[in-house]
């Protein structure tokens, strides 16, 4: 009589689990109920341990599978992939972090700076990033003589130059996004003229006209603070920063010729004669070769717009 009781015991709890079914959902939580009904849109279910009740309702969207207690097994689809999370949130990170994978790999940028092209500069800037924070890169340019500006700076003794541009630079971010940063670079510039005119004008005198032509060498530092306005997991790059930098001039130039320098109004030379006249082709400036040197802080702006190639990480 005890074991008939016995088996009678393990055959309802055997029947039990096999009349079990098991609802799999996508965010991967596991539940054991007894399906009552699959709609369209909806599966009502009893849980195992509550088969009489309470009724639950599931949105199928929400449901990745059902396995049956009689061994079957249905599958299904859901055409939004937030159905996959528990909360938004969850959501939302997620997507946050497939869109920026390229965070944290190597990174090859490659851009240039937009502000001094419309002076009379072009360079080429290519940085890479090693390890997340930290970057070097170096550029290389080329000044263009510019009409335009030669003409402007034409009675200031300013010229625009012609020569070569290079620098070394460095960057630490404060972020693994690496929006923003700060960087240090070292310049030089090789720049040149020859041949320019100068016209120095003064009140109630000729001009002076005088043919200069220059060689310089110059070395700078620049701190700046920059920030990448686009992103950097992004494919295109767009990076603006500010800030200071020192330079350092060694110049040589020739005075090739100089001629003017005639005074037509009043002068205390003429003793108050008002008909006096200094003689013409005063020579101002001395003629010949000349060396000097010049110190002097300048302000750092830019602008660069490029790409950015991302390499995997190499596995040790």
């Amino acid at each position: 009589m005890r074991t008939l009781f016995i088996l009678a015991i393990i055959c309802f709890f055997s029947f039990n689990i096999y009349s079990q079914d098991t609802i799999c959902k996508r965010n991967g939580q596991i539940l054991f109920v007894k399906v009552l009904e699959v709609s369209s849109t909806e599966i009502t279910y009893t849980r195992s341990d509550m088969i009489d009740g309470p009724v639950f309702r599931e949105s199928k969207t929400k449901i990745k599978s059902i396995s049956y207690s009689n061994g079957s097994k249905e599958t299904f689809t859901s055409s939004k992939p937030e159905d996959d999370y528990t909360n938004k949130a969850d959501y939302v990170n997620s997507t946050s972090s497939l869109v920026k994978t390229n965070i944290g790999k190597p990174r090859l940028t490659i851009t240039v700076n937009i502000l001094p092209l419309f002076f009379n500069e072009r360079s080429l800037f290519i940085d890479y990033c090693y390890k997340e924070r930290h970057s070097v890169g170096i550029n290389v340019g080329k000044y263009f003589s510019n009409t335009f500006l030669n003409e402007f700076f034409k009675n200031s003794k300013w010229v625009a130059y012609s020569g070569l541009t290079t620098g070394l630079n460095y960057k630490y971010s404060f972020s693994k996004k690496q929006k923003y940063y700060v960087g240090a670079e070292l310049i030089y510039k090789y720049l040149s003229y020859s041949g320019y005119t100068f016209i120095d004008s003064k009140k109630g005198n000729s001009d002076i006209n005088y043919v200069r032509s220059e060689t310089a060498n110059v070395y700078g530092l620049d701190i700046m603070y920059g920030s990448h306005l686009a992103g950097i997991e992004n494919g295109c790059d767009v990076d603006f920063y500010c800030g200071i930098g020192y330079r350092y001039r060694d110049r040589n130039y020739n005075t090739l010729s100089c001629s003017g320098g005639g005074f037509n109004g009043p002068s205390s030379n003429g003793y108050g004669n008002p008909n006096y006249v200094t003689p013409p082709k005063v020579i101002y400036f001395p003629l010949g070769t000349f060396h000097t040197t010049e110190q002097y802080p300048t302000i750092v702006l830019g602008l660069k717009i490029g790409v950015n190639v991302f390499f995997n990480k190499t596995k040790h």
